[in-house]
């Protein structure tokens, strides 16, 4: 009954009890499949419990209607360059960000009044997929 690897996996399991552990456990038991869930529950409570924190610490995510700063509206005029109009206090700002750098371009005497985002501010995945669906089909 004895082979010429016996020896060799005697003394492997001499030398390192964790392998013979492992060789008793099999993976798709009940056990080890509970655990990997439990996991997996846990990773996810951390995930969601640190965004909740984030919103509630001061200049945390989704409190810049208090900020004495605000970017009213954001537009793409290139591959990296934006326009840029923000509020500062009672002045408005046209501001050109882009690789190079930001520059203030004009400031304006009358303030321009932007409407608020329909949806909240946040624009939602179903509304960019369209848009990109959309630009896909004409071109």
């Amino acid at each position: 009954m004895w082979s010429s690897s016996t020896p060799i996996l005697a003394v492997s399991l001499a030398l390192s009890p964790g392998v013979a552990w492992c060789a008793d456990v099999e993976l798709t038991s009940a056990g080890y499949l509970a655990q990997l869930f439990g996991a997996l529950v846990l990773v996810i409570a951390a995930i969601l419990g640190l965004a909740w924190l984030l919103r509630r610490l001061p200049g945390g995510v989704g409190q810049a209607a208090d900020q004495p700063i605000s970017i009213l509206a954001v537009r793409a005029i290139g591959a990296r360059d934006r326009l840029l109009l923000v509020q500062v206090g009672e002045e408005q700002l046209l501001i050109a960000a882009g690789a190079t750098g930001m520059r203030t371009l004009h400031r304006l005497r009358k303030p321009v009044s932007v409407a608020p985002p329909e949806n909240g501010g946040g624009v939602d995945f179903a509304t960019l997929l369209k848009q990109s669906l959309g630009r896909r089909g004409r071109s």
